[in-house]
């Protein structure tokens, strides 16, 4: 039985997951706008396009989210994201042009950093897109981080 994110419709998954460099992306990307909020915590988060999510705020939706490691190089992902975005003609159609209406946030890999985060890891997870149960642990975003905690539907079900 499937109690993941995916398990809502039109809610597709993708990690990009490299254990090699301990670091990772996960992109989350709805069939439709949605609303979207956030909480951040620690001394130093490292957040994309999240100012419009803010109560009282215009466009408060999106059609994705993103969450990366490398810490603030993981912020880098939001290019070939909407890169890839934009090529498959998801987002807001304004003229001529494509919005890709994308957030995102960053994890802090351990502090081991062994190797510079690969922004291109964004497209990857984008490629990896899948309505799959959702794998948990230390795959994409998580590769690196330590304390996970499995996240199911279970969890959340007082907000649906």
């Amino acid at each position: 039985m499937n109690n993941t994110l995916t398990a809502l419709s039109g809610v597709q998954v993708g990690h990009s997951t490299h254990p090699d460099k301990l670091t990772g992306c996960t992109f989350i990307l709805f069939d439709k706008v949605l609303p979207v909020s956030y909480v951040s915590y620690g001394g130093a988060p490292g957040l994309y396009s999240t100012e419009n999510l803010r109560n009282g705020k215009s466009f408060p939706e999106r059609r994705g989210i993103f969450i990366a490691g490398g810490s603030l190089s993981g912020l880098l992902s939001a290019t070939p994201i909407s890169q890839k975005l934009t090529e498959q003609g998801i987002g807001w159609k304004t003229g001529k042009s494509i919005i890709p209406e994308v957030s995102g946030a960053i994890v802090y890999d351990l502090g081991v950093e062994l190797f510079q985060y690969d922004p291109e890891y964004g497209a990857e997870a984008v490629d990896n897109l899948s309505s799959e149960p959702v794998q948990n642990g230390n795959v994409g975003a998580g590769t690196g981080t330590a304390c996970q905690v499995p996240i199911s539907l279970d969890s959340y079900s007082h907000f649906l």
